[in-house]
């Protein structure tokens, strides 16, 4: 199999860093929650995505998932905010933590985006 050009997702190099030191389940979220906040030209907003989805794009079961969630929200990799019944993801990339705190600010305004061929997410704009 080959990769296809220019079909990219930009991917933060501090990933490839901290690969060595994350566990499979961890990798794997954290590339799933790559792919559906940059990819596409998503823009690095947060994605609302459930674990269903999460579980098919990664071919971990709910535990493994809920186990890289948890591995990379305690590294502060990754940012989870939850709007009643919605959880949101996205990634950490404000090199002093601020995405974090900053993060509540987008959710304000919500649009529609085509995450996979028939299964829709949305994503939060910070208009």
């Amino acid at each position: 199999m080959s990769f296809s050009a220019p079909n990219y997702t930009q991917t933060p190099n501090e990933l490839f860093a901290l690969q060595a030191d994350m566990k499979e389940a961890e990798l794997r979220v954290t590339l799933a929650i790559v792919r559906a906040t940059f990819g596409w030209n998503a823009g690095g907003q947060l994605a609302h995505l459930t674990l269903d989805m999460l579980m098919a794009d990664t071919g971990l079961s709910k535990q493994g998932v809920m186990n890289g969630v948890n591995a990379g929200k305690a590294r502060g990799t990754l940012v989870i905010l939850k709007q009643g019944k919605e959880i949101y993801y996205g990634l950490s990339v404000s090199p002093d933590g601020a995405a974090a705190a900053g993060a509540k600010s987008q959710l304000g305004r919500l649009t529609s985006f085509s995450f996979r061929k028939g299964r829709p997410a949305r994503l939060l704009t910070s208009e």
